[in-house]
């Protein structure tokens, strides 16, 4: 009999979901960047082995803030814990942690407060009922490996947790453990995707992601959370796939910082992520970007839905 199961990773924001979706996928599927709130929408990533089929799905970091965009990305973690048939909890050794750890020594670790919100929501009646698997990231951060022990400990007191695997996803230190343990958990089930899938996004949504990486790791701070990015051409031309994408910020102050003087910024952004198109879809692409304003969408539930569901 075959097994398949759907793997929902929930976590704060940064803690290294989708590094570690990329990491068990071996290719970039969800961008990453040093921000929160980088990803918005569920990204699926499928592993097949011979034991069976794993569908990762890589959801937005847990955020309570009221704007409709946030309010949009916790729907899409609960619709993602109400789908999943195993759930990875996600948390990482985060500074506050390590400096615990490191001025009262390891006995210090403790559970970061706002995983305990998402541990609440995850043991919710409507969205229990199925495993939950802790994944202790970033350990490679800790002074000693074994100082994750106690923060081990710290979990099991506090939820009775059972399987509980501290990761490296930067390194893949331990993610081929972790792969194994999740493989030796999929419930019985016909395989969802052919056996080469890697994903079920299309490559125009892809493409968007890439732009908006790019936007992401080249603007400042205040920008990105703004920034979404609209596929608005794609088509075959003279052997070539050419592009036209839109960058829709929130204020006519973010477009001119996301033009630049003279264009040099979005130039810049457009020939970053070009680079990086064209060796994701592995031919030559033609990309033409413009900057556009939607005052205030990421407060607007219609833009929201339009603008992060669409590319």
């Amino acid at each position: 009999m075959k097994r398949c199961g759907t793997i929902a990773i929930v976590g704060r924001p940064n803690v290294g979901k989708s590094t570690l979706l990329n990491r068990v996928c071996g290719t970039h599927l969800s961008i990453v960047s040093p921000r929160p709130q980088t990803t918005r929408v569920d990204v699926r990533g499928v592993v097949t082995r011979p034991e069976g089929q794993i569908v990762f799905v890589d959801t937005p970091g847990w955020n309570q803030q009221a704007r409709a965009l946030s309010r949009a990305m916790l729907r899409r973690i609960t619709e993602s814990l109400i789908g999943a048939d195993i759930v990875v909890l996600m948390t990482d050794v985060f500074p506050a942690l390590r400096r615990a750890i490191e001025e009262r020594g390891p006995e210090a670790a403790y559970v970061h407060p706002v995983d305990r919100k998402i541990m609440k929501r995850v043991l919710d009646p409507e969205t229990r009922g199925r495993p939950v698997v802790l994944v202790i990231n970033k350990v490679d951060a800790l002074p000693r490996r074994n100082h994750a022990l106690p923060l081990l400990d710290a979990w099991g007191r506090a939820y009775g947790m059972e399987t509980m695997v501290p990761v490296s996803a930067r390194t893949g230190l331990n993610v081929p453990h972790l792969v194994d343990v999740l493989a030796g958990m999929l419930p019985e089930g016909e395989f969802l995707f052919p056996d080469d899938a890697l994903t079920d996004r299309p490559e125009r949504f892809f493409t968007a992601e890439i732009v908006r990486e790019s936007a992401f790791h080249l603007l400042r701070d205040e920008i990105p959370y703004a920034v979404a990015v609209v596929i608005e051409h794609w088509i075959e031309e003279e052997g070539r796939l050419v592009i036209e994408a839109r960058i829709i910020v929130e204020t006519e102050s973010q477009k001119r910082i996301v033009v630049g003087k003279g264009g040099k910024m979005i130039k810049e952004i457009g020939t970053q992520a070009r680079r990086r198109i064209n060796r994701f879809l592995d031919r030559r692409v033609h990309l033409s970007l413009r900057a556009s304003v939607r005052e205030n969408w990421t407060s607007d539930p219609g833009l929201v839905e339009n603008l992060v569901d669409r590319p």
